[in-house]
């Protein structure tokens, strides 16, 4: 059996939500009567488990009342009666005093929407039963305490701006009942949600792959070459009946000294560079025994000048 660690705790405001699910856990596993009756049996073999039900019922109403309600309901009396301890919430909770039916219809003004319509009927239903088990009577003024039309408009007034198509047309239909507003908000909430489910839905991969697909290059072909990915043939490619392009060759740092009328010695152990004056563009070049290395030079020079350096030998 299981020990009821999924019951709600009893709280201000929910007593009639939980009054029905510790009733149905006990209905459930053979308890109720324990909640109704205090009465043992008069057979003494069944007086023994009578008693320890008892004690599975009461430790069912500890856990699930909350510390508050535990200091206030249990005395030394009915520490071990689950059927005291169900009386004295009930006529705590489902009291026809004044003071709780004002705490009661309290909270049924303090109802607001909070984030769907459907979260409001169900809350809405509470604060409703609440008020019903208080002994607090909704109908005509003659013979109820709360005029019906009054408290249907209240509830009217707390919907937001985007129910208001739906409010005109229940105004048109004064005076309102809470049972004509409950069924019209059943049947726009029923609407909304089967607009919900006929909405397509693009599933998350396929939108990413279709953004894929559009992000992916066109195939083209270049001057010489004929691109098989492409959708032409290659007896049909103008570009491959172009030309190739011709590679341009490399330029030596030699080269490129001598188009500035610069001069390059590698001969012998050393390494001579000259340098024209009024260069724009003089160079150094170094040689670090892989490879060349140009360092700018310009303004540093006046005269024409005549570098001597040695070449470093690469390491072994």
């Amino acid at each position: 059996m299981s020990d009821g660690k999924n019951l709600p705790s009893l709280t201000g405001t929910n007593f009639n939500a939980w009054k029905i699910k510790v009733q149905g856990y006990c209905m459930q596993h053979g308890l109720y009567k324990f909640l109704t009756s205090s009465i043992p049996p008069a057979d003494p073999v069944k007086r023994e488990d009578w008693d320890d039900k008892r004690i599975k019922v009461t430790g069912i109403l500890y856990q699930c009342i909350g510390e508050t309600n535990h200091q206030r309901f249990i005395t030394k009396d009915n520490t071990e009666d689950p059927h005291k301890i169900w009386t004295e919430l009930l006529g705590y909770y489902e009291s026809s005093s004044v003071q709780n039916q004002s705490i009661v219809y309290q909270e049924f003004l303090a109802l607001t929407f909070k984030s769907n319509l459907a979260t409001f009927l169900d809350d809405l239903d509470a604060r409703l039963s609440s008020m019903a088990a208080v002994g607090l009577v909704i109908g005509n003024p003659e013979k109820a305490d709360l005029k019906e039309s009054l408290l249907a408009e209240a509830i009217l007034a707390k919907l937001p701006s985007e129910f208001n198509p739906s409010k005109e047309i229940l105004y048109q239909k004064r005076p309102l009942t809470i049972k004509m507003i409950c069924e019209t908000l059943d049947c726009k909430r029923r609407e909304m949600a089967s607009s919900l489910l006929s909405t397509p839905t693009v599933k998350v991969e396929s939108a990413l792959k279709a953004k894929g697909a559009q992000q992916k290059p066109m195939a083209q072909c270049s001057p010489g070459w004929h691109n098989p990915a492409t959708k032409h043939s290659a007896e049909g490619c103008f570009m491959a009946k172009k030309p190739k392009p011709k590679a341009k060759s490399a330029i030596t740092p030699k080269q490129e000294l001598q188009s500035d009328n610069d001069s390059l010695d590698t001969t012998g152990s050393g390494l001579r560079i000259s340098i024209k004056n009024h260069i724009n563009r003089a160079r150094r070049w170094q040689y670090s025994g892989i490879h060349w290395r140009r360092i700018s030079l310009d303004g540093y020079f006046k005269e024409d000048v005549t570098l001597f350096a040695r070449a470093r030998q690469p390491s072994i």
